[in-house]
């Protein structure tokens, strides 16, 4: 899941976890299911 990652951290509650990706997408998970909750991708990255 998170091999193409180069960044992650855990929230302070330790119940969620940020990973940013090689292509500059940020993605928050949910730690207990797995779960994708967000996903932001870099609008320059898009051109």
């Amino acid at each position: 899941m998170l091999a193409a990652h180069k960044g992650t951290r855990f929230s302070p509650d330790d119940q969620q976890l940020a990973s940013v990706s090689r292509d500059v997408t940020l993605m928050i998970w949910e730690r207990e299911s797995g779960k994708r909750r967000h996903c932001f991708a870099d609008p320059a990255s898009q051109r």
